[in-house]
């Protein structure tokens, strides 16, 4: 149980930090399970049968591509625009 807790600290910790790619961070995590007893081989890779694991592996792998295209850039200066037009018309 302690070692459980130690992987799922560092795991969040390194999830936070941000200085690694978040699906190496979980990769190590999951393999770290394994080679310590908490995860059997079957449950350690029924999580790549999971729909929700491959959506959010894409949704990765989509925000990666808009953010090296610059069209999170973008996005970003639409926004803050947006919003200083709805906050000067709540107020007025």
């Amino acid at each position: 149980m302690a070692i459980l807790l130690i992987i799922l600290t560092i795991t969040i910790i390194l999830f936070v930090w941000g200085k690694y790619s978040p699906d190496v961070i979980a990769l190590v995590s999951m393999i770290s399970l394994f080679l310590f007893g908490i995860l059997n081989l079957n449950e350690t890779l029924s999580g790549f049968s999971n729909p929700t694991v491959i959506m959010i592996a894409s949704l990765f792998i989509i925000g990666e591509g808009l953010s090296q295209t610059g069209w999170t850039a973008i996005a970003e200066k639409n926004l803050y625009k947006l919003q200083k037009v709805v906050c000067l018309n709540y107020w007025l």
